[in-house]
């Protein structure tokens, strides 16, 4: 490989990392000095390896600001100190370390990318655009010109004041209990046990086709402020074959703004949710909910930990269904508070941890519950766009009263363990498309505007309630595949 290909491997790995972007393609490359510096849990600045300009490889030493003072003209030198920066969050001395830098050897266009990144972090979109156009100005491959023009299409959509997203989505699910039928095929009735008969009531297996489509918008208060506003809505219809009772029509709505404070992010949210079970109203839901963010830098050695923390209330206001009688039982305030983190643990592998309580307060005690659990979500960062998936949760809910009508004894309250392990794969459509030769108007059909932004993801998942009361004690095994579209403007 060319010191020129090498450089250009390197800085536009950096840029990768560094340009905010949800894809997880964007966090994806790990065998970069910067990866290694700011997503590994285990690097160290002397991990760092960078392209010298004399050719060949260097590793970053652990660079103080004195080092910088007495080798100011060592470019490498400058470049490992101003990546020790970044990891430490401090990209104003990163980007006037980058900028001298630059001044003294202008051919380094690695290191040139990572000051647009910087001044991407930095709000300085401008800048940050005029940086890439230089870059843009030298013989680059395919590839690297692709991601080069992505990076300037991130700052485009970044200067936009109003940024509008269309979402749409296919697909079809699988379940072995729609129902949720008793895994004993056994019930309580007055606390006398009932052997359940009849195929309505024993655990039924169906298959659902599922649409949905998402309209999200954010605007931007002004340049010299990190406020924004924010609002969605989304339909969501879940169909069954067999089961048509259990068809669901799921409406969500939700208005606010995002608030960008010296120290952490504010979100604050108003939300409405209306369901349909069966074109029967099932629940209304109004509420709100407030979230901080925050990310933890912990120095040149180690990743940051993105932090939030949640406190949300909603009024649910049920509605009876020929299928249940009783479920206006269920109206009442629900509270619910989480606190959680996430890190990147290695470059391509990325922990979250999640606690949360739920207070229901329903109209009837034996319908109002404390509910605890946590979820542990790791994300796989693949080639091309890739990732998978795979959560973890548990969590253990009780009731404040016995419902005599099931127990037939006031003493025996309900206690569930709800258990789910599930697991996705998604992979970008026109990555898939690329491996074929199918040509569209004599052009590769995967650069067609059709696929870009669509995904394809399938997935799996078990789960298993454990209750002390044997009508809602039940598991099932679900697969799903789904196809989504994702229009911006």
């Amino acid at each position: 490989m060319t010191l020129k290909k090498s450089l250009f491997t390197l800085s536009l790995a950096v840029g990768l990392t560094l340009f905010n972007s949800s894809s997880f393609a964007q966090q994806a490359i790990s065998d970069s000095a910067v990866d290694q510096a700011t997503s590994s849990q285990s690097a160290s600045v002397s991990d760092i390896q960078i392209k010298s300009n004399r050719g060949g490889s260097v590793y970053c030493p652990d660079v103080s600001f004195q080092d910088v003072m007495n080798k100011p003209n060592d470019v490498d030198l400058n470049h490992c100190y101003a990546l020790s920066k970044v990891q430490q969050g401090d990209y104003k001395v990163a980007a006037s370390t980058l900028e001298r830098v630059l001044m003294i050897a202008p051919q380094r266009h690695d290191i040139r990318l990572t000051y647009s990144s910087v001044l991407y972090r930095l709000g300085a979109m401008d800048e940050s655009k005029a940086q890439l156009e230089q870059i843009k100005a030298l013989p680059l491959s395919n590839a690297q010109r692709a991601r080069i023009d992505d990076y300037v299409s991130q700052i485009e959509d970044k200067q936009r004041t109003t940024r509008q997203t269309v979402t749409l989505g296919l697909g079809m699910h699988y379940d072995t209990n729609r129902n949720a039928a008793p895994e004993n095929d056994t019930v309580l009735i007055s606390g006398n046990p009932f052997v359940l008969t009849g195929d309505e009531n024993l655990e039924d297996e169906d298959l659902g086709l599922i649409g949905s489509v998402g309209y999200r918008v954010e605007h931007d208060f002004g340049r010299m402020l990190e406020h924004t506003a924010l609002a969605s809505v989304s339909y969501y219809h879940d169909d069954q074959v067999n089961r048509d009772e259990l068809d669901l029509g799921a409406l969500n709505a939700s208005v606010g703004a995002k608030f960008g404070l010296k120290h952490f992010d504010l979100t604050a949210l108003a939300n409405y949710a209306n369901l349909q079970l069966s074109k029967e109203k099932f629940y209304q839901s109004t509420g709100g909910i407030l979230r901080l963010d925050k990310v933890f830098h912990r120095g040149a050695t180690r990743p940051a930990v993105k932090g939030w923390a949640s406190v949300g209330y909603a009024f649910d206001d049920y509605g009876n269904i020929s299928e249940n009688s009783t479920l206006r039982e269920r109206t009442g305030h629900r509270k619910d508070a989480r606190i959680g983190a996430s890190m990147w643990v290695a470059p391509r592998h990325r922990l979250s941890l999640e606690a949360a309580m739920t207070n229901k307060d329903a109209r009837v005690d034996f319908q109002t519950y404390d509910y605890y659990f946590a979820n542990l979500n790791h994300i796989w960062a693949l080639n091309y766009g890739q990732f998978i998936s795979t959560t973890v949760s548990y969590g253990e809910r009780e009731y404040d009263a016995s419902d005599a009508f099931v127990t037939g004894d006031s003493t025996i309250k309900r206690e569930e363990e709800p258990f789910t392990l599930k697991s996705m794969y998604s992979v970008p459509v026109a990555y898939l498309v690329s491996k074929t030769n199918w040509e569209i108007n004599g052009r590769e059909a995967y650069k067609n505007m059709v696929f870009d932004k669509m995904n394809l993801s399938v997935g799996a998942e078990y789960f298993n309630q454990n209750s002390n009361i044997s009508n809602y004690d039940y598991e099932n095994v679900k697969a799903r595949f789904l196809l989504t579209k994702r229009i911006e403007f």
